[in-house]
């Protein structure tokens, strides 16, 4: 859980048929239906778990997050 915020912050880990896994930064995984996310969602989103359960997606903070892990890996390969 966010502690800043109070909220719960997911990233769309895997599909495994009609089920999608999800994954917050402490490694708590949320199962949920694909259907319950949106049609255009992908690996790497990322999601707010509402207080009723529902998944509001998170652009500019997934965005971000793909930003962030780009200029690691390009760090990475710099140095090697």
């Amino acid at each position: 859980m966010n502690e800043e915020t109070n909220k719960q912050i997911f990233s769309l880990e895997r599909f495994e048929g009609e089920t999608a896994i999800l994954e917050d930064d402490g490694g708590n995984r949320l199962s949920v239906r694909r259907g319950q996310l949106p049609e255009s969602a992908k690996e790497g989103d990322r999601f707010e778990q509402q207080k009723d359960g529902s998944l509001l997606f998170l652009e500019a903070e997934t965005l971000q997050k793909k930003q962030d892990v780009r200029a690691m890996l390009n760090s990475l390969w710099k140095d090697s």
